[in-house]
């Protein structure tokens, strides 16, 4: 006899207990990455609108002027390519 006797039972405990650690520690980090993906599409949504929302003020502002100087104009286009 095995001075340890059989101890099968105890390698499947360790198993079931390992396997299920790390399939909710994926699980937890699967949940983690979508949170962290969300969060950065809602920041870039906000910050592309706050652009076009700042284009059409400067496109407002300088329709009314009935001109626009060259450094407005390459502001406008810095941000149109920003927003793009």
């Amino acid at each position: 006899m095995d001075i340890f006797g059989n101890m099968d039972w105890l390698a499947g405990i360790i198993l079931t207990v390992t396997t299920g650690s790390v399939v909710s520690a994926v699980g937890y980090w699967i949940l983690k990455v979508k949170i962290i993906v969300k969060k950065q599409v809602a920041t870039e949504k906000g910050v592309q609108a706050l652009l076009r929302d700042r284009i059409i003020q400067i496109f407002n502002d300088y329709s009314a002027k009935k001109y626009m100087p060259i450094y407005a104009r390459e502001n406008v286009e810095s941000l149109f390519r920003d927003v793009l």
